[in-house]
């Protein structure tokens, strides 16, 4: 057997077959375009992720591939889309046929060539064309999808492929408002997905821990951008708030800009007990020795006392230094984690009581 034979024979070997089977099934739902190929497709590319790794490039074509599916899904009503729908069809067939044969061959660093990106330009042209289709119905349902569409889009780059899929997800099937980031939990118990994040979770409350709200003007809480930043690289970083998701979502815009928190718990996930409100983290979908929760009320988590740090209230004192120090030590704590499967023996030390 030459050389070349062996090698491509080692290929086959080395293949999951159902990697094989899921990309063929890939290829048949952008071949047919029946009703549901984007929730289809979708669900096909996250079974997949799970099976064999995916670079950068590729989980960036993915998502094209998934975006042209929902907006053909959201404009086939419209007749004179069928010449687009065409293009954008073989367009999308390509561009799998692409993904599929560099994951034939086991190629973990491809780089798009010039067919490629002129490809990728097509589809977003045409996307582009279908989107003014739908613009033009001054539909409020359409224009809230693509305007959530976009966003998941535009911060593909700083959230996890998978949570990115989830997000789309949940656009097809959720009742919709304009607000992108209940697209990123789940309505219903447990909230927080399942996207192969392997962080330990730092849950944060929002008003009197991180800002304060203060003749309708949100004072931000000295260190709290910098919190953010530095504790999105060591740990899953979660809202838990009893504001309104509104109320939240304002808040965050200023202390987060860059939307690293995307998974945002608002007043509808909080529960109440003998007519006092708390934080369930049973609830979350974490394994509860690897979350931390941040709150300036400890009866918010007096259900899970272990799990918590109480920091001091914060009602606008800008020589506060607490966020500073919190900071310093929860790294310490993201260092050690990694060492241990239980983070709560090393929260004592922050107990304020």
């Amino acid at each position: 057997m030459s050389s070349r034979n062996i090698k491509n024979k080692q290929q086959k070997d080395f293949l999951n077959p159902e990697v094989v089977s899921t990309l063929n099934q890939m290829n048949e739902i952008l071949t047919k375009l029946t009703s549901g190929a984007s929730l289809k497709y979708i669900e096909h590319v996250a079974y997949l992720v799970t099976l064999n790794a995916v670079n950068k490039d590729i989980e960036y074509y993915y998502l094209a591939v998934s975006s042209s599916l929902i907006i053909i899904e959201l404009s086939e009503h419209i007749k004179e889309i069928e010449e687009h729908k065409n293009s954008i069809q073989k367009y999308l067939k390509l561009l799998h046929s692409f993904i599929t044969k560099n994951t034939m061959n086991c190629n973990k660093n491809i780089k798009p060539n010039h067919s490629i990106i002129v490809l990728i330009q097509n589809i977003l042209n045409i996307q582009k064309t279908l989107v003014n289709y739908l613009k033009a119905e001054s539909s409020k349902i359409y224009n809230y999808k693509i305007q959530i569409l976009t966003k998941i889009l535009q911060m593909m780059s700083e959230t996890p492929f998978t949570l990115s899929l989830i997000a789309m997800q949940n656009l097809i099937e959720k009742k919709l408002t304009s607000n992108i980031f209940p697209n990123y939990t789940s309505s219903s118990a447990p909230y927080l997905p399942n996207y192969g994040n392997d962080k330990y979770t730092l849950v944060l409350d929002l008003d009197e821990t991180l800002v304060h709200k203060h003749n309708e003007q949100f004072l931000i809480r000295p260190g709290a951008i910098e919190f953010i930043q530095t504790m999105k690289d060591h740990f899953e970083l979660v809202i838990f708030t009893a504001a309104t998701p509104m109320h939240a979502d304002y808040g965050l815009k200023i202390i987060d800009p860059e939307n690293h928190i995307k998974l945002r718990l608002c007043r509808d996930k909080i529960n109440v007990h003998d007519q006092d409100l708390y934080k369930d983290l049973s609830l979350l979908g974490r394994d509860l020795n690897k979350v931390i929760i941040v709150d300036n009320l400890a009866e918010n988590f007096r259900f899970q006392p272990k799990n918590g740090i109480c920091i001091q209230t914060w009602i606008g004192d800008q020589m506060d230094k607490k966020l500073f120090e919190l900071a310093s030590e929860l790294e310490k704590v993201a260092k050690s984690s990694k060492s241990v499967q239980d983070v709560i023996p090393l929260l004592p030390k922050f107990n304020n009581n």
